[in-house]
C-alpha cells in the first residue's frame, strides 16, 4: 500500500487488538481500511488517474463494490464483482501489478490463500491471481514495502496466518512481491494473536509502517515492526488492559500523529501521541481518555490535514465527526441515521470529504451512501445514492476457460474462471482476447434481459476451450463458486 507524506491519502488493511507497525519508504495513496462485522472499506487510486476511489468488501461473499472517481468529488459506482474469495478476513491496496495504479489483496483462511484484483475500469472483468503463504490459513494482511535482497518497485504483502504447532499457533510473514508473482520471504513464529493489520505513517517524513493489535489473555498490545530490513523488528510497543482495545486509527492531527483506540460499545475514547523524527524509532505516549457521552461502534480518520475523527455510535443511529487538537476533541458535526435505517460503516477522502454508509436496521450488507464535505467550520452534506446491489449469481464463475475440450479430454485442464455479468453465452476465442454475450438479470417477470457483447481482456496462453452458462441450445451449466 502507498502512503503519501501529507495531505494525501494512505491504503491499508484491516484493524485489530495489540498493534504491529513497520517500515517502509513508498510514497502513495491507498486508505487506512475500515473494517465492520459485514465488510470492508477503503480508498484506493484503481484506474491510475490520481483521483480516490471508493471500495466496499463484503465478507461473506468477497463481492466487491468500486465507486470510480470520475472528476472531484463525483464517484460513479459499478456493479458488484467477485474477488474470487469468500469470508474474507484482510483486505488491503497497493501497487501489486500496476506502479501507476492500485490494486486490491484479499485474504481468506476457509480459501487457505490470497487474491490480487486488479479492477482498472468500472465495467471491466476482474481475473484474480492467487498467491499461497508458507503457512495454513492467511487472516491479516497489510499491502506494504518490506525490504532486503530481491526488493522490487512492487509493493509486499505483510500477513498472520492460523493453526501452526503449539505453542506458536500464529505466523507473521512477509511475501515478496514482483507484479504479482509472489514468493515467501521470511516468517516469525508467534504466540500471541494478531489482530486487525494495516500499513500506516507514524513520522512525517518518515517510514511507512504496518501496525496491529495483539491479544493475549493478559493484555492487549499495540506494537511496532519496521520491515525495511527484511526482519520484524519491534520499534515500539504499548501495552495496555486485556480486552480494553477493539481497534485503532492513525491520523495527523493539529498537535501531530496520534493513535486512536476505542472499544465496541464504549463511551471512551483514548488517543495516543507519537513523537520522535526518524530515522529514530516512533515513541508512544501514555493514552489520554476522551467521553463522548454515546457508546462507540468504529472510528475512523479522514485524511486531511489536519486529520478529523469520523465516530459511529454502537446502535448505528448516529454519526459524529470531531477536531482533536492533542488535548481535547470538539465536536464538528452529527448526523442521524434515516427511519428503519442505521449508519454500517465510512469511507474517507484526503480532500477532507467522507462517505457515510447506510443500510436497513439490524446490520448486513450496506445499501446506501451520503457524501460530506468540509464547510467552515462543519461538513455540509454534497450527495446521496444507492449502492448497486450486492447479486451474488452476478459474480459468481460463468465462463471456465481450458487448455483441452472439456467433456471430451479426461484432463482439460482448468486456465481461468471469469464473470460476465448474470448470464454468459456466445463464447468466442478466434481472436487475442477473450469475447462472449452477456446478460443481465432483471425482475422475476423480465428475467434475463439486454444481450451485450462483453470483451473481458486478453486471452490465458493456452486458452482454445471454455465453458459458458449456456453451453449449448438445449444444455446450459451454472456455478455458485466465485470467479
Amino acid at each position: 500500500m502507498r502512503i503519501p507524506t501529507g495531505p494525501m491519502k494512505t491504503a491499508v488493511p484491516i484493524a485489530l487488538l495489540g498493534t504491529v507497525v513497520l517500515a517502509t519508504a513508498r510514497v502513495a495513496a491507498a486508505s487506512f481500511p475500515h473494517a465492520t462485522p459485514h465488510e470492508f472499506h477503503l480508498t484506493a487510486d484503481l484506474d491510475g488517474d490520481g483521483r480516490g476511489d471508493l471500495v466496499i468488501v463484503d465478507r461473506t461473499t468477497g463481492v466487491f463494490r468500486a465507486g470510480y472517481q470520475t472528476a472531484p468529488g463525483v464517484h460513479t459506482w459499478a456493479a458488484a464483482r467477485p474477488t474470487g474469495i469468500e469470508n474474507v478476513t484482510g483486505v488491503g491496496a497497493g501497487a501489486l501489478f500496476n506502479l501507476t495504479a492500485e490494486q486490491l489483496a484479499v485474504a481468506s483462511p476457509d480459501a487457505n490463500r490470497i487474491h490480487l484484483v486488479d479492477a482498472p475500469t468500472p465495467g471491466g472483468a476482474v481475473s484474480p491471481v492467487v498467491a499461497y503463504p508458507s503457512g495454513m490459513l492467511p487472516r491479516e494482511l497489510a499491502v506494504i514495502e518490506v525490504g532486503s535482497a530481491g526488493n522490487t518497485a512492487h509493493e509486499d504483502l505483510f500477513i498472520s496466518s492460523r493453526l501452526m504447532s503449539p505453542p506458536n499457533g500464529e505466523r507473521l510473514e512477509y511475501l515478496r512481491n514482483n507484479a504479482g508473482t509472489v514468493i515467501p520471504l521470511a516468517v516469525q513464529p508467534s504466540a500471541v494473536d494478531l489482530f486487525h493489520l494495516r500499513a500506516t505513517r507514524l513520522q512525517n517524513p518518515g517510514p511507512v509502517v504496518a501496525a496491529g493489535l495483539l491479544r493475549s489473555p493478559d493484555s492487549d498490545r499495540l506494537q511496532v515492526w519496521d520491515p525495511s530490513s527484511g526482519a520484524f523488528a519491534v520499534v515500539a510497543s504499548a501495552t495496555y488492559p486485556a480486552g480494553s482495545t477493539d481497534g485503532f486509527a492513525v491520523g495527523r492531527f493539529d498537535a501531530g500523529r496520534h493513535f486512536v483506540l476505542w472499544r465496541t460499545g464504549s463511551q471512551e475514547l483514548r488517543t495516543v501521541s507519537v513523537t520522535g523524527d526518524a530515522p529514530a524509532p516512533p515513541v508512544l505516549g501514555a493514552p489520554m481518555a476522551h467521553d463522548l457521552g454515546m457508546p462507540v461502534r468504529s472510528v475512523q480518520v479522514i485524511d486531511s490535514v489536519p486529520a478529523r475523527l469520523v465516530v459511529l455510535g454502537a446502535d448505528g443511529s448516529r454519526a459524529r465527526a470531531y477536531g482533536f487538537n492533542g488535548a481535547t476533541l470538539s465536536l464538528e458535526g452529527e448526523w442521524l441515521a434515516d427511519g428503519g435505517k442505521e449508519f454500517g460503516g465510512m469511507l474517507t477522502l484526503p480532500d477532507g470529504s467522507f462517505h457515510l454508509l447506510d443500510r436497513p436496521a439490524g446490520g448486513g450488507a450496506s445499501t446506501g451512501w451520503k457524501r460530506f464535505a468540509p464547510s467552515g467550520g462543519g461538513y455540509t452534506r454534497t450527495g446521496s445514492g444507492e449502492l448497486p446491489a450486492l447479486n451474488r449469481f452476478g459474480t459468481a464463475a460463468n465462463l471456465f476457460l481450458f487448455a483441452q475440450e472439456p467433456f471430451v479430454s479426461p484432463r482439460p485442464h482448468l486456465l481461468a474462471t471469469l464473470n460476465a455479468a448474470d448470464w454468459s453465452s456466445g463464447l468466442n476465442l478466434g481472436g487475442a482476447n477473450v469475447q462472449l454475450n452477456a446478460e443481465r438479470l432483471g425482475s422475476a417477470a423480465q428475467g434475463l434481459d439486454n444481450p451485450t457483447a462483453r470483451n473481458l481482456g486478453p486471452k490465458p496462453v493456452g486458452a482454445a476451450f471454455g465453458l459458458v452458462n449456456q453451453y449449448r441450445e438445449p444444455i446450459s451449466i451454472t456455478s455458485f463458486q466465485p470467479a
